[in-house]
């Protein structure tokens, strides 16, 4: 919010702390969590099913005994950069639910019921 809110003037984040419980009491400060915590948690634990699956998949392509230290660092790179590329491709529906709920784009409404309006009003591309 403080990004956001250094455009409109904010001082601060005791100012801005100020405002959100002025105009949304005290729960304002905690709009957004729930999509936080389940994209936190969903995505930890997608990257790491992902990162071992396609771990395997290169390692089994390689043989260990004539795979250099360099070799082994590039795999491991690309491992790690295509679990998490999928991963957030995968959960960025959330992400874009989040991001709203904490600007206040979609006020008073779960995860999920945000997600269909989401998808309702702007289809597909709205969450991607």
């Amino acid at each position: 919010r403080m990004q956001a809110q250094k455009l409109s003037g904010a001082r601060g984040m005791v100012t801005i702390t100020r405002d959100v419980v002025q105009q949304q009491g005290v729960k304002g400060l905690w709009r957004g969590v729930s999509a936080s915590c389940m994209r936190t948690t969903a995505g930890a634990g997608l990257y790491f099913f992902l990162l071992e699956r396609v771990t395997k998949e290169f390692s089994a392509r390689e043989s260990a005994k004539t795979e250099s230290s360099f070799t082994r660092s590039v795999t491991m790179f690309t491992a790690g950069a295509s679990a998490r590329t999928v991963a957030a491709v995968l959960l960025n529906p959330i992400t874009v639910v989040k991001t709203r709920m904490e600007y206040g784009g979609v006020q008073g409404k779960g995860v999920f019921t945000a997600l269909a309006e989401v998808a309702r009003k702007e289809g597909s591309r709205g969450l991607f």
